[in-house]
């Protein structure tokens, strides 16, 4: 592969990106990023390399991206990311995926992500297949209540997110919130805003429109054990339910109605962002939304 890339780019200096080392035992090439995101991508193109060379040639987790391979106990998993932006719009019209490409990256553990099962994961995955499962009724399962007594975090979703625009600003132009990667450029759209709208600290349910798409969206970041990423699941279900209201507000909040577009981008985008450790802690040294407990509680599974 990396030969390849060599033949491809003659005039640019590539050892400094392009890293060979030692990886399961395999001898695997990675790439670097330079400013946040990928020395290959440019702005209104795209990724150069499947162009120049095809794409059986791009780094393997380039290959497989959006798709995300997980080892588990029983087996591998294999899933769309919800953190893709374009997964609302290919969700139900997508093409279908390459068989061989699956073959490939199944068959070589460097493209295997390795995580150990969350605590309440079956619990979780059980509450997120019920048919007409919301936001509202998660957090009623994370608040130990009733389906019907949800508890209203509006205020509390309002003062998280002032916080993280304070962690925005601080945090500046690196990784995914550097100036001109999509993400960045979608959280300053939402910040402009959140600034003007007519109803500031508004969190409600996601529009009807957009449930059956977030319902799937958690299922599979639970099934891929994104929650991983998070301090518990608790709280990683916390943080999707954020993300999905403060998209779908933003969603519906336009002249022209409710704009499923917009809210697959807006979701997208938070959920990516809510990785960052850093930006966790907004939610969780602020504490629980939930007067009655001192931290989101996975539930039980008697419901």
């Amino acid at each position: 592969m990396i030969e390849r890339v060599r033949q491809a780019y003659p005039d640019q200096e590539l050892e400094q990106y392009l890293k060979e080392r030692d990886y399961k035992n395999i001898t695997a090439t990675f790439l670097e990023k330079r400013d946040g995101y990928c020395v290959f991508w440019r702005r209104g193109v795209g990724c150069t390399i499947h162009a120049s060379v095809g794409g059986e040639h791009k780094p393997l987790v380039c290959q497989l991206f959006p798709l995300q391979l997980v080892n588990t106990e029983a087996g591998l998993r294999l899933g769309v990311r919800p953190t893709c932006l374009g997964d609302s719009v290919a969700w139900k019209d997508g093409p279908l995926v390459d068989g061989e490409l699956i073959e490939a990256v199944a068959a070589d553990s460097r493209g295997h992500v390795v995580r150990d099962e969350v605590e309440g994961e079956p619990v979780a995955l059980r509450l997120l297949s019920i048919p007409d499962i919301d936001t509202g009724s998660v957090l009623s399962f994370l608040a130990g209540r009733s389906r019907n007594d949800v508890p209203d975090i509006e205020g509390w979703l309002e003062e998280r997110l002032q916080e993280l625009f304070v962690e925005f600003d601080d945090i500046g132009d690196q990784g995914p919130l550097h100036r001109e990667t999509r993400t960045a450029q979608l959280l300053a759209d939402f910040r402009g805003w959140h600034a003007g709208r007519a109803t500031p600290g508004a969190w409600p349910e996601v529009p009807e429109q957009a449930r059956e798409w977030v319902r799937d969206a958690l299922q599979r970041l639970v099934f891929l054990r994104q929650t991983s990423l998070h301090p518990s699941l608790a709280w990683a279900l916390l943080a999707y339910v954020a993300a999905a209201r403060w998209a779908g507000a933003w969603a519906a909040d336009g002249a022209g109605g409710f704009d499923p577009e917009l809210m697959g981008l807006g979701f997208s985008t938070w959920l990516l962002i809510l990785e960052n450790p850093r930006l966790q802690r907004c939610f969780v040294q602020a504490g629980s939304p939930f007067a009655e407990h001192a931290a989101p509680s996975a539930g039980s599974e008697e419901r």
